[in-house]
């Protein structure tokens, strides 16, 4: 589908006009905001092992879970959390979560005041979300700390 930026004044819109472009972009108060692509060993090694802790944890009949390029609806537009779980259903071609519980960024010396700031301040006004981490990726054993291996609220595993 071919939209132009100009014409993208949506979450919705945006969504159509993002799926499968290159490159990582996010929609921030009605503004396309470019992000950053490539990243270290340790972010990836980190968002590999939180993702396969939670796949370990969480019934996957309750929980899908996953890591960077499935969006998040926020009350300013769309974000794409390093790791999510989101509670399951939907549709197979859904390019949002539905109802996210928990998310996760790796922190890097580039993020720490967008993930601190404005995005820690939309992700806190998701009704459905029970956790929120920030996980700095220097330390990648030491992961994002006990309380983000915690099951997300409203039942068990």
């Amino acid at each position: 589908m071919n939209i132009h930026a100009s014409a993208i004044r949506t979450a919705d819109d945006f969504l159509r006009w993002n799926e499968g472009r290159e490159g990582k972009r996010e929609f921030v108060e009605g503004t396309i905001v470019e992000m950053m692509v490539d990243v270290s060993r340790n972010h990836a090694k980190l968002a590999g092992r939180l993702t396969a802790t939670l796949v370990g944890l969480l019934d996957d009949g309750r929980y899908d879970i996953g890591s960077a390029g499935f969006a998040v609806r926020t009350p300013a537009g769309i974000r794409y959390p390093d790791v999510f779980v989101d509670r399951a259903g939907g549709s197979g071609q859904d390019l949002s979560a539905r109802e996210p519980v928990f998310l996760a960024e790796i922190l890097s010396p580039a993020s720490l005041a967008v993930d601190f700031g404005e995005k820690a301040e939309e992700y806190t006004a998701l009704p459905s979300l029970a956790t929120i981490s920030s996980c700095p990726r220097t330390r990648p054993a030491s992961g994002c700390g006990a309380g983000a291996m915690t099951a997300p609220s409203g039942g068990p595993r």
